[in-house]
């Protein structure tokens, strides 16, 4: 999805998130491999540090869900 960016990714502790539309300042989430919740937000930033290693699905209203790789 051209409208989200996701900086770095692969994810290892803080990573920056915009959104075209600002939707991510609505609220984003995070979901698992297995499609378990393991993070949710609002605002430019997620903190990986505390997230298992391996691919995650970040999901922004109004956005295709983009995949994230936790290091």
């Amino acid at each position: 999805d051209a409208g989200v960016l996701l900086y770095p990714n692969p994810v290892v502790g803080q990573s920056a998130l915009w959104t075209s539309d600002q939707a991510h300042l609505q609220g984003w989430t995070l979901m698992d491999a297995s499609g378990k919740l393991v993070l949710e937000g609002k605002g430019p930033s997620l903190d990986g540090a505390q997230l298992s290693p391996g691919m995650h699905v970040l999901n922004i209203p109004g956005h295709a869900p983009l995949k994230v790789l936790i290091r």
